[in-house]
């Protein structure tokens, strides 16, 4: 499997930077814990599922190894997110209470956006298609769940899980689709990360 760096993506690297500094402070075996990854002490990696795919972070190298090749954008988005990721997570049970982004902190305040590069994509992809998102959320290792009219878990990192829900349009009621987080998502990641999370997954479900 070929494996591709991203380390010095110009637009993420303030983030980048500070996300290396930070996590190099912490203990290995507690972000292993708390984030409920794997680390390597000889090799001093720690090996991230993210999507069904799992990616490699070096410390000694401040790298991150992603398996795919894909967008530029959504690469280092998805460097920025594994960084802050391991260096907040926490060691909780999920609540099992679903919340739309709406309702995380501040989450109005980006609400907007969030549902233009996140949402509508879907709605608009697979709005007409229910089969083709079943095979694409199946693809990533989605879990089909029985919200609306079809949706799917997808475990973007190990404690967060996200869900996407479908309802398929007709001519006279247009698709809709909908994201909604775990409650417990907002003790891992800030807002503007879960923004990021909802952009990334969706990217991966409506790119070919």
């Amino acid at each position: 499997m070929a494996i591709f760096e991203f380390n010095k993506p110009e637009t993420f690297q303030p983030a980048i930077d500070k996300g290396w500094y930070e996590l190099l402070q912490l203990d290995p075996e507690k972000v292993q814990e708390h984030a409920n990854v794997e680390f390597d002490p000889a090799a001093r990696t720690y090996t991230i599922p993210v999507l069904g795919k799992e990616y490699k972070a070096v410390l000694d190298h401040k790298t991150i190894h992603h398996p795919d090749r894909t967008d530029e954008h959504i690469r280092g988005a998805l460097t920025v997110l594994v960084l802050h990721y391991l260096i907040n997570s926490k060691q909780m049970s999920l609540r099992n209470k679903l919340i739309s982004y709406r309702e995380l902190p501040n989450g109005m305040v980006f609400y907007n956006a969030f549902r233009n590069i996140a949402i509508n994509p879907v709605a608009q992809k697979f709005g007409s298609d229910l089969e083709g998102f079943e095979k694409r959320a199946l693809e990533l290792g989605g879990h089909k769940t029985t919200l609306g009219e079809l949706s799917f878990e997808f475990k973007i990192f190990p404690r967060v899980p996200v869900t996407y829900i479908l309802w398929a349009g007709d001519d006279e009621i247009p698709a809709a689709a909908n994201i909604l987080f775990d409650i417990s998502a907002q003790e891992h990641m800030h807002t503007e990360d879960l923004a990021e999370v909802g952009e990334v997954i969706t990217h991966h479900l409506v790119s070919e």
